[in-house]
């Protein structure tokens, strides 16, 4: 009979032993479900911060759009070339401009582009020629507006000759 009794205790220490398993086993699982869950609200939020990228992305781009229909549809008059006249010259300054030039040529996406043509001169003699293909439509457009200042930034140091 004692016997009998300490299997049974046996037994029930078992099953016991076998529910507390099984209650870690789900623990375990809501864990792991948990985790999941985090996962994928992480990829959630990774998906939203891509779409407000993209839409960021779409503004600027229709900003882009209005610009470019602003420029190329407003028609103004360019004034007539301005010449200021000084003897020093540099290398250095001249690169720089040509890399303005540049820049502001790839920058400015006005479909009737204006040629800007630069002389150089050193006490009276022409050093360099050099033509911009700058895509100015006309010098109220912003990027004409730039060019102007960077002429007359220049204008301190050596002879220019703007012509639109």
């Amino acid at each position: 009979m004692l016997l009998l009794l300490l299997l049974l205790l046996l037994l029930l220490l078992l099953l016991l032993l076998l529910l507390l398993l099984l209650l870690l086993l789900l623990l375990l699982l809501l864990l792991l479900l948990i985790l999941l869950l985090l996962l994928l609200l992480l990829i959630l939020l990774l998906l939203l911060l891509l779409l407000l990228l993209l839409l960021l992305l779409l503004l600027l781009l229709l900003l882009l759009l209005l610009l470019h229909h602003h420029y190329t549809t407003t028609t103004t008059t360019p004034p007539p070339p301005f010449t200021v006249t000084k003897n020093v010259f540099t290398v250095t300054q001249l690169l720089l401009l040509q890399l303005i030039a540049h820049i502001g040529g790839h920058a400015c996406f006005t479909n009737s582009p204006c040629f800007v043509r630069i002389s150089f001169f050193n006490g009276g003699g022409i050093i360099c020629v050099s033509f911009m293909h700058l895509f100015f439509k006309c010098f109220n457009d912003f990027y004409g507006f730039i060019f102007k200042f960077v002429c007359f930034f220049f204008l301190a140091y050596l002879s220019t000759t703007c012509s639109w």
